[in-house]
């Protein structure tokens, strides 16, 4: 199976007690809700998909007055209207940019700049990985506060597990659960594709949550 195919089912629950934390990620949550203390521009947040970017960026402060976009919408005629109406604006990177995006971004930083409006990156990957060429944009990015997600815990995959079945009320037997958590590759895709396919088989195919289904759900996942 393909990794990575099968959607994340989201929560709509996106305070800040709804983020799951432990000893590896507390800090960054508490950052987030207490962005008044951050002197950066902006924030530069770097982690895989389906690790709570999106439901940091809703704990952000400025979230509520802010444009939600992505690499897509990086243009001219978005700098033009962005001119008119300067915002907060949340960043969307999933993908390497090109040289005419990089440049769109670097005027886009300096008009928010000037505009004393902040900026949030949710990347896929770090600063470094994205390989700018645009040596101007790259050294505008390093002045942002830079967080990165850590890897997933032991503890805290069982508790988003927990919420997660919880959220979609799911029950889910202890035995189940204990033969989950040593043998489910410890990354939020494995960790999303998992609760997607369970949430499916229940629903869709009315099959109940035992052993043999997360099993057969592993053997694919890791084929």
């Amino acid at each position: 199976m393909q990794q990575g195919t099968l959607p994340f089912i989201t929560d709509t629950g996106y305070d800040a007690h709804a983020y799951l934390t432990d000893a590896t990620n507390e800090d960054i949550r508490a950052t987030f809700q207490n962005y008044a203390y951050v002197t950066a521009p902006g924030i530069f947040l770097s982690g895989p998909k389906k690790s709570g970017k999106t439901h940091l960026a809703h704990i952000w402060p400025y979230f509520p007055m802010a444009r939600f976009i992505d690499t897509l919408s990086l243009g001219d005629d978005f700098l033009m209207t962005y001119m008119d109406r300067p915002t907060p604006i949340v960043l969307k990177l999933d993908s390497l940019l090109s040289l005419q995006k990089q440049s769109h971004l670097f005027h886009l930083f300096n008009a928010m700049k000037a505009a004393q409006q902040p900026l949030l990156i949710l990347s896929t990957h770090s600063l470094p990985n994205l390989n700018l060429s645009l040596k101007d944009l790259d050294s505008r990015l390093k002045t942002l506060l830079h967080l990165s997600i850590p890897p997933l815990s032991e503890d805290l995959m069982e508790g988003i597990l927990h919420k997660r079945f919880s959220d979609l009320q799911i029950h889910v037997d202890s035995k189940v659960t204990a033969f989950i958590l040593p043998r489910l590759p410890r990354t939020y895709e494995a960790l999303g594709s998992l609760i997607s396919y369970i949430d499916r088989s229940i629903k869709v195919e009315k099959r109940a949550v035992t052993i043999p289904l997360v099993r057969g759900f592993l053997e694919e996942f890791n084929s």
